[in-house]
């Protein structure tokens, strides 16, 4: 395995010994629709969000594999993202799915150490779109169906 979580830091990926390798040439790309992320009212209380790109286009998120298995590298957070993924609450390290845009593809895929630090930032806050949708789990939640994603409304809380 490659670490003990599906996320790995893009800031200090190439310190970890465990991803060291990976990142000299097992790079990747995941391609998603878009990403959940909870939001926390109170210790108890997680309101889960849907996040995708305005423009409908796909996701292209920075990964690194070996064997059969790839972290998501994350970044710090946009605004959007900051608001959203608010835990720790007291901590400014709020993170984000590292995304790489498509003009930059090959760089991330092929591109040399220099160059990726160059691509590790946040998304663009203004290219993002996100709404609260259904529990992800629980007796009311719809399931592993498309329907989750869903506009869904939570009395306290609005983006």
């Amino acid at each position: 395995m490659m670490n003990k979580s599906l996320n790995t830091r893009a800031e200090t990926m190439s310190e970890n010994k465990i991803v060291k390798s990976s990142v000299d040439g097992r790079r990747c790309l995941v391609f998603i629709d878009g990403f959940f992320e909870h939001h926390t009212i109170d210790k108890k209380t997680k309101i889960p969000c849907h996040i995708y790109r305005k423009d409908g286009e796909t996701i292209a998120l920075a990964g690194l594999w070996r064997n059969d298995t790839v972290s998501i590298l994350t970044c710090g957070a946009n605004e959007l993202m900051a608001k959203i993924h608010n835990q720790p609450a007291a901590s400014e390290d709020h993170r984000m799915p590292l995304i790489i845009d498509k003009e930059n593809d090959e760089e991330w895929l092929h591109g040399s150490p220099d160059v990726l630090r160059d691509l590790i930032k946040p998304y663009p806050t203004e290219l993002l779109a996100a709404h609260t949708c259904h529990r992800l789990s629980g007796k009311n939640s719809p399931g592993n169906v498309p329907e989750i994603i869903e506009e869904v409304q939570y009395e306290g809380f609005q983006l």
